[in-house]
């Protein structure tokens, strides 16, 4: 080359590399720059500030590679004169066909997973330090609050059915848990039964039940005017045991449940702050009279991935706190999930179909993102 290249508007502020580079021959670049990289190509051009890796580039039919990050690459035959992404470099030799650089769709996807992993592992471990919820010394201290719900009242009186257990049952009820669980809380808040109303045909019972259940379980509880009457029937237990096909019937989303976009935090150790923060949000709630779902796990252990409704606590032990639990597999008695307030961390004392050991409760269904 006969002098050095230079922009239209008189910058030197971008870089050209001879191929002779690449085997170790010469290299002509702008003062004060060093070469971006050693790529077999007749020329490379690229802005000064913009250091890459050879694998960022895409080699063109011609003889040549241009890399203009953002920009549509274009060039022109005028001799000397060639114009890239709106730069004109003035160079003494021919060039050929370029093709414009291509950043791989798949390397981009690639990273989305681990971005979305990043935030939401964030978001959970902040959470744990801003929760609005009492201490838990306070909470242990205060006077112990009447369950939330009743059990054999407030529950179904069928079960989520497990398909080893139940294996080659007719009409097997498996994979609900999730449902019920969260159906608790919307009967809690929306539905009101009237015992001594007329009973209802099966499908307008199928028909209350989906009123009730198409409410987020989030939302505020409703008043007793505004609520879903059940009609015939004094409770959610009475409704299930007599009308169970209506209400199987009535109970949607079982899919949607499974792909729950939270589900994935089962996989991951959680520290104790996070799940003290757990303790004590569910504390605050149970003392508002507000029962709480859980999703509980014990992996890598592949016994426990599962949910529960947790609606009364002792604390006679200032050290251990058991929550008492409604368990969807279980509709013949409560169950024990005890909190260990020195090591921070839960445990399965009492669960169906669980052996007692170490487990892992996140809340679940209590505000459009978790």
């Amino acid at each position: 080359m006969d002098r050095d290249p230079t922009l239209a508007d008189g910058s030197r502020d971008f870089k050209l590399v001879d191929p002779d580079f690449a085997t170790g021959g010469s290299e002509r670049q702008t003062p004060s720059h060093q070469p971006c990289c050693a790529h077999p190509c007749r020329y490379l051009i690229c802005p000064a500030a913009h250091d890459v890796g050879v694998d960022e580039f895409r080699e063109g039919v011609g003889d040549a590679v241009v890399l203009d990050p953002g920009r549509r690459i274009s060039l022109r035959h005028l001799g000397t004169e060639a114009t890239t992404g709106g730069y004109e470099v003035n160079a003494t030799r021919w060039w050929r066909r370029i093709e414009p650089l291509v950043i791989r769709p798949a390397r981009a996807l690639a990273i989305v997973p681990i971005v979305v992993s990043a935030l939401a592992i964030g978001l959970i471990l902040v959470s744990a330090w801003c929760v609005s919820a009492p201490a838990l010394d306070i909470a242990v201290r205060a006077s112990t609050p009447q369950p939330a719900i009743q059990f054999g009242v407030d529950t179904f009186a069928f079960a989520n059915e497990n398909r080893t257990i139940y294996r080659g049952k007719p009409g097997l009820y498996p994979n609900w848990c999730f449902v019920m669980a969260r159906a608790i809380s919307q009967f809690h808040r929306f539905a009101r039964f009237d015992p001594v109303a007329p009973r209802l045909t099966t499908d307008e019972y199928v028909e209350r039940v989906r009123q009730v259940t198409a409410r987020a379980p989030w939302r505020a509880p409703l008043s007793p005017g505004e609520r879903t009457v059940i009609p015939g029937y004094g409770s959610l237990y009475e409704l299930s045991r007599a009308q169970e096909r209506a209400v199987k019937a009535g109970l949607t989303g079982r899919f949607l449940s499974w792909i729950h976009w939270t589900n994935w935090r089962v996989v991951f150790p959680m520290p104790g702050a996070q799940q003290e923060g757990v303790a004590r949000e569910t504390l605050a709630e149970l003392h508002a009279g507000r029962p709480v779902q859980w999703l509980v796990t014990n992996l890598p252990v592949l016994e426990l991935n599962h949910t529960v409704v947790v609606y009364a606590y002792r604390a006679d032990d200032r050290q251990l706190i058991d929550f008492i639990v409604y368990d969807p597999n279980d509709p013949a008695s409560p169950g024990t999930i005890r909190f260990d307030r020195q090591a921070q961390r839960f445990w399965s004392a009492r669960l169906y179909n669980t052996s007692v050991g170490p487990i892992r409760a996140f809340r679940m269904y209590y505000s459009p993102l978790l």
